[in-house]
């Protein structure tokens, strides 16, 4: 639905922007930071925040924050981070891949050779993902989204920003909560906390446990005749203890435990892959013949490249679909041999957390252990294809006239891994005096240990189980003997890594008067990284050998570019520049990468408040994210340069009292500079020997602007309106020259669809972007005689369309979409019993999380029959007639990956 046909509320709530009104009443000094959390809301929401490390209104800080309490989830349905970037300005999340991006700063490749350009703190615990915030409220109390470099305080890696999650605490009186719910697609929920305190003045605790379940998918699979995409089936528990040792001392600790099998996000279904018909050619560019070449079994099926097209003489697939159902607009039917399984065996997050107050100032230790272990499984080839027999050589390639017969076993199986445990130590000192001067100083120490194996498998493929070395295919070089492959596999890669980073901090707050404050603060960074990285290539029937490992020949890292060591890949000599060794009994290329990097990051601003409602501020920030290794497939030159943004914002955070009223702005400009985005750079494009590197490259220099808008209206007491809006544009305004690969390189260039695949990025937007968003929420308290309350709850958002790739292709660019989601809450008189009814995605439209181009050949109708298209309805290219409308190499797909449809559910909570 078109933007304009829904934004009458938006307009309406737009016009309290111009009448001077209140908004958030500051608590009395003496209410802790939960009661100021929880204020009432008569008087306003007062959210206490840690984003400078202090505990801070949102509104007194000279930050771009938006904080989240639990309340406020339970009120919008904030549930998932991509509901959570709904009200966030300027925050993107893919969840197929877990990748957040704020103000156009993030990752595009979730190799461990790279970093994330969001930092997530967990109670002040690092990790480099993000789908923790997504935890039930049970668990976390608010959720914090600092926005802009926070290169002084926090440091490692938070170039975009940072996430920053907060865990409930223990309390001293004895509360606790239980909470149960279901929905549609067989949604169930059920948790509970309890918190008290054990031992009188000096141990409290809590426990909490949830697990939830969505076992019907929404997307059905021909293949597997069973649904799948976004199931759930996840529990987490967590035990907490906090005390205090005489009158200066106290400390707090946490251990959670979580598992989860599902086949949704991260990394399980969220889409359908191609809309594109099937590729029936043999050789369709990969190591092994195109399983949907089974299809090719008549001669009337030439124009679809089924080259030889009478060697086919039967097949075996999971189910009796021989199409691909997505051809069909707004079928999103999949068609997969294997469902696709996400599997989380082991999660564990242990923390702790000691202050000594000391005169003057505090001395805090947050220190953490995190470990986890991840496994992806499901099917490679995207197809419901098991085997194809057909006419063959001797040799084993298909031919029309072939005397021998053959039956091969195309069906490709993935097994993604992931092992990774992170340790973070942090040391603070934080002064405390009344003073005009304050000031903060830290040291920071991070270890990070990790294993990423991916692996696709053959695994009914006998011709699988042992390979043949070559190092050239004109003419066959073979290297050696046989290697045993008892996995079957096609593909291997490993990088297993230990890195590290230290950081030394320091803040300066000088409060000049009553009205002007200064900021200064520098932070001194070192980061090292240590990767061995593996990997394997094996090539079935289409390299000219039953199958050969093609490791020497593939993934080489670029053996004929230099002949000098490559910057970065420790195991490089003048003798062995690429530094990789070819194990020939294993069939596995190995090297050793290993780099150091440092900087020097900080911030400087200024703070003005003509008044207690007023803060305004300009500053200057300094971020930074660690060099980087492409440790995946042996590429060239696989080091990168650090990434920086120097970061230049304005922001006005303004209440008006009288009307209660909160406008919260920023406008900014950002220099980011050597961006790492995995890409095929061409050195020398149009010379004699074209030089190509494909692999992690730094993009020199994006321009960012942008404009954020917060604000929350209560224009009577039981009516809250909250309205946000984000500009964001993050531009390329210098680039190299790269090749684009969503463009076929043989499409000759007299056909209408041609397009040069060597491309500048200049003038190009980064991924993950939308220009503008918008969202808006009504709720109204009906507070009834007996006392209890009934709160209804609308929210709409829109978001503009966004691209989900660093070049101008129209495919990979999602359209604008829009989404109504309605919670209605109530509560007793007594506050024991809260029961929440929602529909989220009310109209059912559809919502994009990211979106990709494909081109497939030959898929357009000839009106004339020819040889190679003997009806007219046959879909072909005729070579040897003029290009034209209907005679073209080829046309392009848009594939999407959707976001959920219309759910619906009803939760109960019992408080006690």
């Amino acid at each position: 639905m078109l933007f304009g046909k829904r934004l009458s509320l938006v307009s309406l709530a737009a016009l309290g922007f111009a009448m001077p009104v209140m908004a958030q009443t500051p608590a009395p000094a003496e209410q802790t930071a939960e009661a100021k959390a929880v204020a009432d809301k008569s008087k306003g929401e007062v959210v206490v925040v840690t984003a400078n490390k202090r505990e801070e209104t949102v509104q007194d800080v000279a930050v771009a924050v938006t904080a989240v309490t639990s309340e406020m989830r339970d009120e919008l349905g904030i549930n998932t981070i991509t509901d959570l970037t709904n009200f966030t300005p300027g925050l993107s999340y893919t969840a197929a891949n877990e990748r957040v991006t704020l103000r156009g700063v993030g990752r595009v490749t979730n190799n461990f050779g790279a970093e994330p350009g969001v930092a997530n703190y967990t109670d002040g615990v690092y990790q480099s993902f993000a789908s923790i915030a997504g935890r039930d409220n049970l668990f976390i109390d608010r959720i914090e989204v600092l926005r802009g470099p926070q290169g002084t305080l926090y440091g490692r890696n938070s170039v975009g920003g940072a996430l920053n999650i907060v865990s409930k605490r223990p309390t001293e009186d004895f509360k606790g909560e239980f909470k149960v719910g279901f929905g549609n697609y067989d949604q169930k929920e059920v948790g509970f906390s309890m918190s008290g305190t054990l031992i009188e003045d000096w141990l409290r605790g809590r426990v909490t446990a949830y697990k939830e379940v969505r076992d019907e998918g929404v997307y059905y699979n021909h293949g597997t005749n069973d649904t799948e995409g976004y199931n759930i089936k996840n529990w987490n528990a967590e035990v907490q203890f906090e005390g205090d040792i005489g009158e200066n001392f106290s400390w707090w600790t946490k251990y959670t435990s979580g598992r989860y099998t599902q086949a949704g996000p991260p990394g399980g279904r969220t889409g359908g892959g191609s809309n594109a018909p099937y590729n029936r050619n043999f050789n369709a560019g990969g190591v092994l013949p195109q399983p949907t070449w089974a299809y090719c079994t008549t001669a009337l099926q030439n124009g679809l490249g089924c080259t030889p097209n009478a060697s086919v003489i039967s097949y075996t697939q999971s189910g009796s679909l021989s199409v691909n159902p997505r051809m069909v607009v707004g079928n999103t039917d999949l068609n997969d041999s294997y469902p696709r399984i996400a599997d989380l065996d082991n999660y564990d997050d242990f923390a702790l957390e000691m202050v000594y107050e000391a005169p003057g100032f505090d001395i805090k230790y947050v220190g953490g252990y995190i470990f986890y272990r991840y496994h992806l499984t499901g099917d490679q080839d995207g197809t419901p294809v098991k085997s194809i027999t057909y006419k063959a050589t001797s040799a084993g390639q298909p031919s029309n006239t072939g005397t021998f017969t053959r039956t091969i076993f195309p069906d490709q199986t993935l097994d993604y891994n992931e092992n990774r445990a992170f340790f973070s130590n942090e040391l603070n000192f934080i002064s405390t005096g009344s003073g005009p001067l304050q000031w903060i100083a830290g040291l920071y120490a991070y270890q990070e240990n990790f294993r990423q194996p991916i692996r696709t498998h053959l695994l009914n493929e006998p011709l699988a189980a042992v390979s043949t070395p070559v190092s050239s295919f004109s003419p066959f070089t073979i290297t050696g003997a046989n290697i045993a492959n008892a996995d079957r596999l096609l593909t291997y890669t490993d990088n297993r890594g230990l890195n590290n980073a230290y950081g030394l901090f320091g803040q300066l707050d000088w409060q000049i008067n009553d009205q002007f404050k200064a900021t200064l603060g520098l932070r001194y960074s070192i980061d090292n990284k240590n990767i061995v990285e593996e990997a394997e290539l094996n090539c079935l029937l289409i390299c000219g050998i039953p199958f050969a490992n093609i490791t020497q020949n593939s993934w080489n890292g670029g053996k004929a570019i230099t002949t000098a060591p490559q910057p970065g890949v420790l195991s490089a000599t003048v003798a062995n520049p690429t530094g990789i060794t070819f194990n020939p009994v294993t069939g596995v290329s190995s090297r050793q990468l290993a780099e150091e990097w440092q900087a020097t990051t900080g911030t400087a601003g200024v703070e003005w408040s003509p008044s207690s409602d007023t803060l305004t501020y300009a500053k200057y920030s300094r971020g930074y994210k660690t060099g980087a290794f492409n440790a995946t497939s042996m590429s060239p030159f696989p080091r990168t340069d650090p990434e920086f943004v120097d970061s230049y914002e304005l922001g006005w955070k303004q209440e008006f009292r009288q009307w209660d009223l909160t406008v919260n702005t920023a406008a900014f400009l950002y220099a980011y500079t050597d961006i790492q985005i995995p890409l095929t750079e061409v050195l020398n494009p149009g010379t004699s020997g074209e030089t190509r590197i494909s692999s992690l490259r730094n993009v020199p220099e994006v321009q960012t602007t942008g404009f954020e808008l917060e604000s929350v209206w209560r224009p009577i007491d039981d009516l809250t309106l909250r309205f946000t809006y984000a500009y964001l544009k993050p531009e390329i305004v210098k680039s190299g020259i790269y090749s684009n690969p969503d463009v076929p390189t043989t499409v000759p260039t007299t056909d209408p669809t041609y397009v040069n695949p060597l491309q500048s990025l200049e003038g190009n937007v980064l991924p993950q972007s939308p220009e503008n968003k918008v969202a808006f929420n009504a709720s109204y308290d009906f507070n009834f005689e007996d006392g209890s309350s009934l709160t209804p709850s609308v929210s709409y958002y829109w978001r503009d369309s966004f691209t989900s790739s660093v070049f101008k292709n129209l495919g990979d660019i999602t359209p604008a979409f829009d989404q109504t989601d309605a919670r209605m809450i109530w509560n007793d008189a007594d506050g024991v019993f809260t029961v929440i009814g929602f529909v989220r995605n009310v109209f059912d439209g559809d919502g994009y999380d990211s979106a990709s181009q494909s081109f497939r050949a030959n898929p357009r109708t000839n009106t004339t029959p020819t040889p190679q298209c003997t009806t007219a309805s046959d879909v072909c290219y005729n070579p040897t007639l003029p290009v034209g409308p209907n005679n073209v190499v080829g046309y392009y797909y848009q594939n999407y990956t959707r976001t959920l449809p219309r759910t619906w559910g009803v939760e109960l909570q019992i408080h006690f």
